[in-house]
């Protein structure tokens, strides 16, 4: 009898596997996959020494900080920096450049390309760079941090992720400015629907901010639009075209934008697109037409979302995922944005549910540190390359299911989840 009763309590004793699985949490589960991986990726890495170690970046680390130094180094050309170095930066990301130069000594700042990596020699460099990427990471960490709704240690290990992840450690490795224009849309995502409208203003100057470094950050504004926030839209427009024109002064006025243009055309014909189209069998100029068609087809079903979807998580993460359709902004260190429809996501959902559970896979894939095995002989043994073909595969499969969302939504078979003014607003407060 007593062993029975032994028995039946064992089986009636709650599971702490059982349990965790049962409560759906996506906080728990991005957390837990991301704990594992990284203590996946550090035993390999004891095991294999430093490739795995450093397989995860770029050239396996032997390029590091150079997006940073290739920068100062380029600036320190004034206008050159767009005639002879074809640098594709807009103007305002060249002037931030340009005031990390004057912590840069001129010996270093004007040495050729094949010496670039003597940064190494300059403490100043050092220091430069390190303050560079310490003030924007942190300002990032603790913004993310202060979003994020709930507490304990689910809040703890969440925080420690959001800068221990693989796209945040690839882009502080490679020193980009990708980083600050990250953090603006991030601070323009969370607070454009602010009630305080001084915050709601500072966000569109942060949208515009971020615009004037990257560009592409400006299909955000897309969101006021769509909440029928004509005036604020307009406003933000204005913030970004001074803010795009204003820095043109140090490298030669408003003609540099032409230059700018000029060099990203380039930039975008400079052969990738035909190793692409070799890989794929495909001609060249066919496959260029069926990407804009593609990217056409993916703009105005963004735009549609907007009005349709019920959830503006889903919304921002069409947008994030709609850059990452862009070859030239097509990087592992680009992905760190998700980090924000991510944190939308964990606050306004206790559970994962029906097509959350999609979002929520492919969402998290390229957070994960998943190594590269040095002993083998194809791509597998490189770790960046099995974090591109993750950022690849995450960012196809985002894009199918926001689609597939959408016209779940136009059709009426999608179920309505909570609006954004009900739950996620409220955060913002």
């Amino acid at each position: 009898m007593q062993k029975e009763k032994a028995a039946e309590q064992k089986k009636d004793r709650p599971s702490p596997i059982k349990d965790f699985f049962k409560r759906k949490n996506p906080v728990e589960f991005f957390v837990a996959f991301m704990a594992v991986s990284l203590v996946i990726y550090l035993i390999a890495s004891l095991i294999w020494g430093g490739k795995v170690l450093c397989g995860i970046f770029f050239a396996d680390g032997t390029d590091l900080f150079m997006d940073f130094f290739n920068s100062v180094r380029d600036v320190s050309q004034g206008t050159g920096v767009y005639t002879d170095r074809e640098v594709i930066y807009p103007p305002m990301a060249n002037l931030i450049f340009l005031l990390c130069l004057r912590l840069v000594p001129e010996e270093y700042a004007t040495t050729s390309f094949d010496q670039r990596h003597d940064w190494v020699n300059y403490p100043s460099a050092i220091i430069a760079c390190l303050l560079f990427l310490l003030i924007f990471a942190l300002l990032f960490f603790f913004l993310c941090g202060n979003r994020v709704r709930f507490s304990g240690k689910k809040k703890t290990l969440f925080c420690f992720f959001i800068l221990v992840n693989v796209p945040m450690l690839s882009l502080l490795e490679r020193g980009n400015i990708v980083l600050l224009s990250t953090l603006a849309s991030a601070v323009f995502l969370f607070f454009y629907q602010s009630e305080n409208k001084v915050v709601r203003e500072l966000s569109l100057v942060a949208l515009a901010f971020s615009f004037s470094l990257k560009l592409y950050p400006a299909a955000f504004g897309w969101l006021l639009i769509a909440d029928k926030r004509y005036k604020e839209a307009l406003r933000c427009a204005l913030y970004g075209i001074l803010l795009l024109l204003l820095p043109s002064f140090f490298f030669g006025g408003p003609k540099c934008l032409v230059w700018m243009l000029e060099n990203v055309a380039d930039f975008s014909d400079s052969g990738a697109w035909t190793s692409i189209a070799k890989t794929l069998h495909l001609p060249e100029q066919l496959l260029k037409i069926l990407f804009m068609t593609l990217i056409a087809f993916v703009v105005i079903m963004f735009v549609v979302a907007s009005y349709i979807q019920k959830e503006h998580w889903k919304v921002i993460l069409f947008a994030c995922t709609l850059f990452m359709c862009v070859p030239s902004i097509h990087a592992t260190y680009a992905w760190g944005i998700f980090l924000v429809p991510l944190i939308y996501l964990c606050n306004g959902k206790q559970q994962l549910k029906g097509i959350d559970w999609a979002y929520f896979a492919f969402l998290i894939l390229p957070f994960l540190f998943i190594p590269g095995n040095p002993d083998l002989n194809h791509f597998l043994r490189d770790g960046a390359a099995i974090s591109d073909i993750c950022i690849l595969v995450s960012t196809v499969a985002l894009g199918i299911i926001c689609l597939v969302d959408t016209f779940r939504a136009i059709s009426g078979r999608g179920k309505s989840g909570e609006t954004f003014s009900e739950s996620e607003l409220s955060a913002q407060k």
